[in-house]
């Protein structure tokens, strides 16, 4: 912008020193980029993982849920003519909360894993 005749405060920007500063300033500040990409794609990868093991997890768990709260919502609304009644669906849904309970148990969550 100025040529060989920069504004006197900015003399020392056109020395070799300054450039050379410059040029370290720059080398160090494209390392560090280079670190943290790196870092971040451990990072990405790791919360990846985990988010795979929890999917895995309530996959399992899901269908049992869904029985359970097909039966809770039978057993909401309640007995109808010629269908199961209170007691019936009572202990549907106590049946079906066990099945839950004993899938969730087969399948505990995954450890915490610090990333």
């Amino acid at each position: 912008m100025f040529g060989d005749n920069p504004p006197r405060g900015l003399r020392w920007a056109n020395t070799a020193v300054a450039r050379a500063i410059t040029t370290m300033v720059a080398i160090v500040a494209l390392t560090m980029s280079i670190v943290l990409l790196g870092r971040l794609q451990d990072y990405t990868k790791c919360i990846a993982d985990q988010q795979a093991i929890s999917d895995e997890r309530s996959r399992a768990i899901a269908a049992a849920t869904d029985i359970e709260r097909a039966a809770d919502t039978a057993l909401i609304a309640g007995a109808t003519p010629g269908g199961p009644t209170a007691e019936e669906l009572a202990q549907a849904s106590v049946a079906a909360r066990a099945v839950t309970d004993r899938v969730r148990a087969q399948n505990p969550p995954p450890p915490l894993r610090r990333c």
